[in-house]
């Protein structure tokens, strides 16, 4: 039976591979993990302050880009943020709303060839779209 890469405390909400074969794992904690394609532990960020630029509340989904920036969605903030490979905070967008661009408990992403970021808006019922800078 294979090892697992670690052993969570929280249920994995989601789980992104890069071209190099690292792992990306959002576990419901306000963090992500980050490992290496032998399941070696490389690096963790985000935290628990809450609200806080580049911090997660309830991270779910997590996608990457062509260039391998990692988007998350946060449904307990309703926002995007999206960080280099090493965890570096470039952009976050959205809020509580129903306006284009915001979210009601946002939960899926998915980034297509040309960088667009697709964002499932839960209690909103639909699909919003937005280029890789965040606008609608």
């Amino acid at each position: 039976m294979p090892t697992p890469l670690h052993q969570f405390e929280f249920d994995v909400t989601g789980v992104a591979v890069d071209a190099g074969g690292f792992v990306y794992v959002s576990d419901g904690s306000p963090c992500i993990t980050k490992f290496n394609s032998a399941g070696t532990f490389i690096k963790r960020w985000a935290g628990d302050f809450v609200n806080s630029i580049g911090t997660l509340n309830t991270p779910e989904r997590i996608a990457l880009d062509p260039s391998g920036n990692l988007f998350v969605v946060s449904r307990g903030d309703h926002r995007v943020v999206k960080y280099t490979n090493n965890g570096a905070v470039l952009l976050e967008w959205g809020g509580l709303g129903t306006a284009d661009g915001k979210f009601n408990n946002p939960y899926g992403v998915a980034v297509d060839a040309a960088g667009n970021v697709y964002v499932t808006d839960g209690n909103n019922n639909r699909i919003q779209k937005f280029d890789n800078n965040g606008n609608f």
